[in-house]
This record gives C-alpha cells, sequence and structure tokens, in this order.
C-alpha cells in the first residue's frame, strides 16, 4: 500500500510539471501507453490513465485527433460503470468523452481526394479480400470440418493501441475509419449505456463531418440495422436517427460534385451481400472484412433523383399483375446495384407523391432491410414493429415512409407477410399520432399528390380487404367502399377476417372516423357510404361489434336512406378523388390479388383436413 501511495503521489506531481510546462511535453507519444493502462483490472491505475487521458484533451486538444480512435477504444467502456466503487471511474470517463466530442468541428470534413480515391478502390479490395477469404476457409473446412474457432466475447476491449495513424504532417486530419472500426464494435457491448454512447458518436460524427461519414455509410449500414433488434428501446431509437440521417444526408450530392471535379468515378459496387448477421466481431476482422464497397450512390441514382416527375404522370404501377415480385426476405442479400434499380423505382414514385425531401438510396435500402428483418423475424415485428415504423416517420416522413414500404410490397411474392405487413401499416395510421398529418391530407381535399399517393397506397393495401375498406373509409372514397363491401361477399370469410372487420367496427367509433359518422347527418347525400355501413354490419355475425354498428345505423331514418339523391345536390365524399383516380384498374388489382391469396389459402386447408 504504501508503494502504491508513493507511486500515486509522484504521477501526480508528474502531472503537476506536465500541466506547468505543456510546451515542451509529447503528447503523443504517450497517449497510446494511456490508452492501454486505461484497460487494465486495476481499479486504480484505470482511474489513473483515464485522469491523464482527460488533462491531455484538455491541454493539448485537437493534436490528439489522429488517436481518437485509440482513446475512444478506452473511454466508452468505461461509460457502462453503475457500481458505486467505480463512479469515479464512470464519471472522468464521461468528461473525456466530452473533452473529446468537443474537439470535433466542421473543419474535420474536409474530403481530399484520397478519400474519394479509398472509396471507390475499397469495393474492389473488398470483393478480391472475401474471395479469397470465402475459399481458404472453404479449404480449411474440408481438411477439418470439426474445428472451430473460439467465440471472441463482444465485452472484451478491443486493442486499439495500434492504429494506422496519418504521417506527421497531416496531424490534426480526421479519419474516420478507424473510428467507425471501434465506434461498431462498441455497438456489441452487453452496457446499454456504452451502446448509447457509441451511437451518439456516431451523430455527432455525421452533424460535424456529413460527407466523411456519408462515404462510410456502407460500413455502418448493416451494424445500425442490427442494433434495431436491441432490448433498449433508447438504443433503437438512436440506431433509428443515424439511420434516417443517412437516408436524407445532404452530403451525397457534395460528394458527386467532388467526384466529378477529381475526375473520379463513384464507388463501384461489389455485388455482395450485405447481410447484418455476417458482421464481424472483432476490430480486426471489423477492419479486414467491413463492407466498403459503393459507399456512395450511383451515379445513375443521382440523376434519377435530378430529373423532374412527368408531368402528367401516374402512380408507378409496380406488380399490379401475377408475377414479377420478389421476396422482401431477400432484401438483405440484395446487391447494390439490386438496391438501385429498386430506388428507380421507388425514388421517382415518391416524388410524384409529392415528397419535398432529398432522399438518398439508403433510403431504399433501410426501407427493404426493415421489411426484410420484419420478414424473418415476426417476433420482432410484434414486439418493436410499431415502436420503429413510428419513430422512423417521426424522423423522416410519414408520406415518405408509407409510399416506399407500399411500393415495395407490391413486389412482395410472400402473400402472407405482404398482408401481415398491410395490416400492421394500416393499424398504425389509424392509431398513431406520428401519422396525424398523412391522416389529414388523406381526408381533405385531393390534390393530384394525393391522389397518386393514395393508388399507392391501395395497390398494396389491396393484400388486405378490411385494411383497403378503411382506407377508402378514411378517404371518403365512399364508392370504391360500398364496391369493396359487395366483393367481400366472394371471398373465404374466415375467423381472421371477421376478427378485423371486428376492429374496424370498433374504430369506426373512434375519433379517427368523427368525419365518417358526421356525414351520416345527411345520408341522402352519402348512400353510398350507408350501404357500405350496412354491408359490413351484415358481414358481421351478431357480436357486440354487430350491436354497436347497429345501433349507430338506427340514428338513420330509413325512409331517408332508401330515398332517391336529389341530382341537384352534389354526394358528400371525396368526388374529385373518384374523378382524377382510376378505381376501376384499383378494383381489377383488389380483386387479382384477393383471388392469388385465395390459391395460396387453399393447399393450407387442404392439408388441415388432411
Amino acid at each position: 500500500k504504501e508503494i502504491r501511495k508513493m507511486c500515486q503521489v509522484a504521477l501526480g506531481e508528474l502531472l503537476t510539471g506536465v500541466k506547468r510546462y505543456t510546451g515542451t511535453v509529447s503528447y503523443s507519444a504517450m497517449i497510446n501507453i494511456l490508452a492501454l493502462h486505461s484497460q487494465s483490472n486495476d481499479q486504480l491505475i484505470q482511474f489513473t490513465a483515464l485522469s491523464w487521458m482527460k488533462e491531455f484533451l484538455y491541454l493539448a486538444g485537437r493534436s490528439l485527433l489522429p488517436y481518437t480512435s485509440s482513446m475512444l477504444a478506452a473511454i466508452l467502456p468505461c461509460v457502462a460503470y453503475t457500481d458505486e466503487k467505480q463512479q469515479q471511474i464512470h464519471d472522468v470517463a464521461l468528461a473525456a468523452n466530452q473533452l473529446l466530442l468537443n474537439l470535433i468541428n466542421a473543419d474535420d470534413d474536409k474530403v481530399v481526394e484520397s478519400d474519394l480515391v479509398d472509396d471507390a478502390t475499397a469495393a474492389a479490395r473488398s470483393s478480391a479480400a472475401a474471395a479469397t477469404t470465402a475459399a481458404s476457409d472453404q479449404d480449411e473446412g474440408k481438411r477439418d470440418s470439426t474445428t472451430q474457432a473460439p467465440a471472441e466475447d463482444p465485452q472484451q476491449t478491443p486493442t486499439a493501441a495500434q492504429p494506422e495513424f496519418p504521417p506527421e504532417s497531416s496531424t490534426c486530419y480526421l479519419r474516420l475509419r478507424p473510428i467507425v472500426d471501434i465506434l461498431s464494435y462498441q455497438l456489441l457491448h452487453k452496457s446499454i449505456e456504452t451502446r448509447s454512447a457509441g451511437l451518439r458518436w456516431l451523430l455527432h460524427l455525421h452533424l460535424k463531418t456529413p460527407k466523411k461519414i456519408f462515404l462510410l455509410g456502407t460500413q455502418l449500414f448493416p451494424m445500425l440495422l442490427k442494433t434495431l433488434s436491441d432490448s433498449s428501446d433508447k438504443v433503437v431509437l438512436l440506431a433509428l436517427e443515424m439511420l434516417a440521417e443517412l437516408s436524407s444526408s445532404h452530403a451525397e450530392q457534395e460528394l458527386e460534385e467532388l467526384r466529378r471535379s477529381f475526375n473520379i468515378d463513384a464507388a463501384p459496387s461489389d455485388g455482395k451481400s450485405n447481410d447484418i448477421s455476417s458482421q464481424p466481431s472483432s476490430p480486426r476482422s471489423v477492419a479486414e472484412s467491413s463492407p466498403a464497397a459503393s459507399t456512395g450512390p450511383s451515379s445513375a441514382a443521382m440523376d434519377l433523383r435530378r430529373q423532374p416527375a412527368a408531368a402528367g404522370a401516374e402512380a408507378v404501377d409496380m406488380g399490379s399483375g401475377g408475377g414479377g415480385g420478389m421476396p422482401i426476405s431477400s432484401a438483405m442479400q440484395m446487391s447494390t446495384d439490386t438496391i438501385s434499380q429498386l430506388a428507380k423505382m421507388v425514388l421517382p414514385t415518391l416524388q410524384r407523391c409529392g415528397s419535398d425531401n432529398r432522399l438518398t438510396i439508403f433510403f431504399t435500402r433501410l426501407i427493404c432491410s426493415l421489411l426484410s428483418l420484419f420478414s424473418t423475424d415476426r417476433h420482432l415485428l410484434d414486439k418493436r414493429g410499431g415502436f420503429i415504423i413510428r419513430q422512423l416517420c417521426l424522423l423522416l416522413s410519414p408520406k415518405d415512409v408509407y409510399c416506399a414500404m407500399a411500393a415495395i410490397l407490391t413486389q412482395e411474392e410472400d402473400l402472407h407477410f405482404a398482408s401481415l405487413m398491410v395490416q400492421y401499416l394500416n393499424s398504425i395510421l389509424l392509431t398513431s399520432s406520428e401519422l396525424f398529418g398523412l391522416r389529414t391530407e388523406l381526408k381533405k381535399t385531393p390534390t393530384k399528390e394525393s391522389c397518386i399517393m393514395f393508388s399507392t397506397l391501395f395497390r398494396s393495401w389491396s393484400h388486405n380487404a378490411v385494411a383497403t375498406l378503411s382506407l377508402c373509409l378514411l378517404a371518403q372514397a365512399y364508392q370504391p367502399a360500398s364496391h369493396l363491401v359487395r366483393t367481400c361477399g366472394d371471398l373465404d370469410v374466415t375467423v381472421n377476417f371477421l376478427t378485423e372487420i371486428d376492429r374496424l367496427v370498433q374504430m369506426i367509433e373512434s375519433p379517427i372516423f368523427t368525419h365518417v359518422r358526421l356525414h351520416l347527418l345527411e345520408p341522402h347525400r352519402c348512400r353510398h357510404l350507408v350501404t357500405a355501413l350496412y354491408g359490413i354490419l351484415l358481414l358481421l355475425p351478431q357480436t357486440g361489434a354487430f350491436q354497436k354498428l347497429h345501433q349507430r345505423l338506427q340514428c338513420i331514418p330509413s325512409g331517408v336512406v332508401l330515398a332517391h339523391t336529389d341530382s341537384n345536390q352534389a354526394d358528400i365524399g371525396a368526388t374529385q378523388l373518384l374523378a382524377i383516380v382510376d378505381f376501376d384498374e384499383l378494383q381489377k388489382r383488389f380483386s387479382e390479388l384477393q383471388e392469388r391469396h385465395t390459391q395460396a389459402n387453399r393447399p393450407a386447408y387442404r392439408r388441415l383436413s388432411n
């Protein structure tokens, strides 16, 4: 103990001398030693090392920027300490972390030609390395199929004390790749506080250096998607915020202009999988196998977004027939070229729907990957699906999120998942306060853009009959709603169908459909609405929902309902919507999809009967 006290006193005197003679101290020569000792199991050594690191950050400032990754590897795991005995370490780690955050500013976002060259060639190097590694692993597996590499502990702090620093001439130049490697690794930490701190670092880097972080978007994207399955709502929300920033970043256009000025082609696509389950579990594997391909968008996608929508263009028909789709479950295995092709389909649709946001190719990848996660992990859809979609609508735009999901779901071959997903999306649309603006746009006097948005949603909602009916009621399209109710008589009336009808009746009695109930004050002008509601009543068995709707309709005198409409009075409802939208085509699409669902369900019925 005496020796420890003497050492502590000596180190304190030495630190005092360092503060006094700051001009003659080589901080860079000592920072790696401090980072190494800050990972010690001895709490005194760890506290002393972090305290020195905090003082060095205060004294040396931006000259320590090249060592940011090394310091982060030492600081972030200490943020997780919650024990009273480790409270001092926790506090000094938070202080050092804040000092390090404050060192980064907008001047660090200067992209040089070498950054763009590295971005353009990383795909080829990554593809060749991946092919070599795969072949080597295959040969190794043939020689010894029973040997397995020991799994690395995600809790173990990465050894980042030997990063590849830039030359002394660029002392303050900030290289983000080693920092992102460390932050990606810290997302695997078992502590919520450490994972949250890592995501806040990414958001801060995007705020201060948007162009540089966008260049590493392809490397970050899979790890952020994997984080959406985190047990903490706080971590999921931070990951969604970062994904939303990448999806709507203005840095894409600036990088494209820089590439043209340097005469550098955009990063070629590697055509490889972006599967989140194949992520590295150690800093070395992060550095060696991170997908670096196509960190910038393809020029084709950029040209597409610069082209204005055609003056008379209608909503894109993405899969109105019976084939040509793709399973969303394969979205995570899509190459960058495939994502670009989807972007060419989705982004113009959003423009025609009146989207004012400049979205990047990462937006299309985000929507595809989310649907893929929900398709393969139904537990995630049930537990977190509503939360993820609502927060994404807050961070981006409800119109963009819903129209993009609707456009992609029209291509889905898994009919059961498409119907289930539409059911979830429709429930969120009708009940969530985050989508109030989208509901209002659907209810108000239709414009050309809102009509195209309605058509886009209708094509996808046609996977679920009750969801389509509720969409028509919300948009005051009462005549198509009346026609859909009659069509429901030809469908397989299953228990699930009756359950959804029951829920629709409950929704009609909610504040969301107040405008529909008020239209019943003039039943002679909304005969299609009355017919639709009576049709719903006749579809229901005599349950509580039947009694509720029956009591509501009893408020309308039967004589008024049966009376002919006055030709001088216009019908209540979205008459302009009927004039703009081709409902014959939409109803044909609805009938074709419902027939496909019926045929897909028949083999299941046969198996159950057998």
